[in-house]
């Protein structure tokens, strides 16, 4: 009896399957099968005849039809609707689920999912996009963790590798021109201090953005008023910091990422935002790379859409607000992190008991 209807079953799936491909638009979705492959492949190819009956490409008779039309319709959904390549592919394992006939027969369709497969696939990670690096900024102002948001838009800004290039950083190693308008410069890996960078030593790096060059002319301004030249600009520890940034990509639904994705991500941005296209040599010095080699594994602007495409709108969003008036945020970081200092415990002071 069991091998009866479990023989029902598959035999329904295939019929509601075949009257949904002759049909295009049939009435499977609206039906209640407990094969969830079915209801995906049957979704991606309702999407795939759908697009295809909207550009006027034709009927689809032949192999050939379905070959021309599945490969035009990858590079319309990667590339047209920013979405990661599995979503078209799965239009291609309907087509071939529900006509086995064309299986070996749509080379240019393999060919195409296989091409576009091969623009997620690297041996580095994926980068974050700007509107995402503003997003965690943003949350980490919200929760009143004021540093770790200037070293997120400090590392964003300059590219910076880690740790080695912020953490060392002291007041005397920030060099504020007369112009607010100009940029901040800081030495990275010190010579006199025995301090070094991956490439060297007394690294130079160019602060740009408006918040992270206002806070750091801000802070380096206030120590060396206090005589504190040699004290650290950002006061924080390497620890604090990764538990903040962690909990800020958990806290956006982020990939769980190391701070070292900053780098991927600035130098990504920076070679696709910037017009006309910077010289590669251009971006070696920006990042303070060491051989074209590196900058091409670290620089992915094609797989920005990728990480995007992944992501939650209203990240997005709220990571074009930042971008677009920072200034609300950082007032109420301010005040977040005045409230946190406010409740944080008191350590008691020692001293002699009055008789």
């Amino acid at each position: 009896m069991r091998r009866q209807s479990q023989a029902v079953r598959g035999l329904k799936k295939r019929q509601l399957a075949d009257e949904y491909f002759q049909r295009g638009a049939g009435s499977l979705l609206d039906v209640s099968v407990d094969d969830g492959t079915i209801v995906v492949y049957c979704k991606a190819l309702a999407a795939f005849l759908d697009w295809h009956e909207l550009a006027g490409e034709g009927a689809l008779r032949k192999a050939r039809d379905y070959d021309r039309a599945l490969a035009a319709y990858f590079a319309h959904v990667c590339f047209g609707l920013r979405l990661r390549p599995h979503v078209a592919g799965s239009a291609l394992a309907a087509v071939l689920y529900f006509r086995s006939e064309l299986r070996q027969r749509l080379p240019r369709a393999a060919r195409a999912a296989r091409a576009f497969r091969a623009l997620v696939r690297t041996p580095e990670r994926l980068p974050f996009s700007r509107r995402s690096v503003g997003a965690i900024i943003a949350t980490l102002l919200l929760q009143g963790r004021l540093v770790a948001a200037m070293v997120v838009a400090y590392a964003f800004d300059i590219v910076a590798r880690g740790e080695q290039d912020w953490r060392c950083v002291r007041a005397g190693d920030a060099h504020l021109p007369h112009d607010c308008t100009e940029a901040v410069g800081v030495t990275l890996g010190a010579a006199d201090r025995g301090e070094k960078t991956k490439t060297g030593f007394d690294q130079g790096a160019l602060v740009h953005a408006p918040l992270a060059k206002g806070w750091l002319r801000a802070r380096v301004s206030a120590l060396r008023a206090a005589g504190q030249e040699r004290a650290p600009v950002f006061d924080i520890t390497p620890q604090t910091y990764r538990t903040a940034f962690k909990e800020a990509l958990h806290a956006l639904d982020l990939p769980a990422e190391t701070p070292h994705i900053l780098r991927h991500t600035a130098a990504s941005e920076l070679y696709a935002r910037t017009v006309p296209r910077m010289e590669l040599r251009d971006l070696m010095m920006a990042g303070r790379w060491g051989s074209e080699s590196s900058v091409r594994r670290y620089t992915k602007p094609h797989l920005i859409s990728a990480h995007e495409a992944i992501v939650a709108p209203w990240v997005l969003e709220l990571g074009d607000a930042f971008w677009a008036d920072p200034v609300p945020f950082v007032q109420r970081g301010q005040r977040a992190e005045r409230q946190l200092e406010a409740r944080a415990p008191r350590a008691p002071q020692r001293g002699r008991r009055r008789p």
